[in-house]
């Protein structure tokens, strides 16, 4: 499979902005704390698919969050 993986940690009020390429799907895996993505709240363990969206807002929340993001075809 052909995929990129990415790996970050965000503090508190960080903000991040993901611009997947055409075609392609996002995996993204709450490793540690805490993330809001797109406005939805994440927590350790947590995992989220997204597909279609022409970008996606990673944010910090409360605890510094570690996650692993999957850059998929």
């Amino acid at each position: 499979q052909d995929v990129n993986l990415y790996a970050s940690t965000i503090r508190n009020g960080d903000k991040l902005t993901f611009t997947p390429a055409e075609n392609r799907g996002v995996w993204i895996q709450v490793a540690k704390g805490s993330i809001l993505v797109d406005g939805d709240l994440l927590n350790e363990g947590d995992g989220l698919a997204i597909e279609g969206e022409p970008s996606i807002e990673i944010q910090g929340h409360e605890t510094t969050g570690e996650i692993l993001l999957f850059d998929l075809a």
